[in-house]
């Protein structure tokens, strides 16, 4: 569970904004509630498409809400639902491409801000599966981390060996019912790890 500071990752480009829907957010919201009552990590999937300017616009979250301990969640009661959209993927049932985010919450601890080095595994994992959904023009894997602090932490990792590495999205939005749009914190206010303020 070695804390790995996302101030040394790559960052995409400014046109990759990310739009979470008021529903979506409302969720996410209780996610925070129940992890910051429990101090135990909560495991979620988000769904959403990916638009022809690139930006990623997320409008569902699916998760059981049960807390599992403060350092691991419990992604095995969702299996069922990722694997039944995978397939709706394979078989080609959306016009635009789709975007699977791999989400979870972190309890607090006084690193706990950032990912872990079993987060990142575990996105490396999601992004490298075997689909034969995996050509470019139908899906996207990306992670995403609710910091104890606020932060809404998206990531990518990429597997390109030309520009290899993991990337965050500093740019994430909450879309109103009423089009009206809100910025929401990413990689602001956490307790981030520097090269000079690593303790555990």
């Amino acid at each position: 569970m070695t804390p790995i500071s996302p101030l040394y990752f790559g960052s995409v480009s400014s046109n990759n904004n990310i739009v979470i829907t008021e529903e979506a957010y409302k969720e996410l919201e209780r996610i925070q509630q129940i992890t910051a009552q429990t101090n135990g990590e909560i495991a979620f999937l988000m769904f959403g498409t990916e638009k022809e300017n690139g930006t990623v616009w997320l409008d569902t979250v699916v998760s059981t809400y049960n807390p599992a301990n403060v350092t691991s969640a419990n992604f095995k009661e969702l299996n069922p639902t990722l694997n039944k959209y995978l397939d709706m993927i394979k078989k080609g049932e959306f016009p635009e491409k789709q975007i699977v985010v791999h989400g979870h919450s972190h309890g607090r601890t006084n690193v706990s801000d950032n990912f872990s080095f079993g987060d990142l595994i575990s996105y490396v994992e999601m992004t490298n599966l075997d689909f034969t959904f995996r050509q470019r023009e139908k899906a996207e894997t990306m992670g995403v981390l609710l910091a104890p602090s606020g932060d809404i932490n998206f990531i990518m990792y990429e597997n390109n060996p030309a520009y290899e590495g993991f990337y965050t999205f500093p740019n994430v939005y909450l879309r109103h019912n009423d089009g009206s749009a809100k910025t929401l914190p990413a990689y602001q206010k956490g307790n981030y790890i520097t090269k000079n303020s690593l303790t555990i």
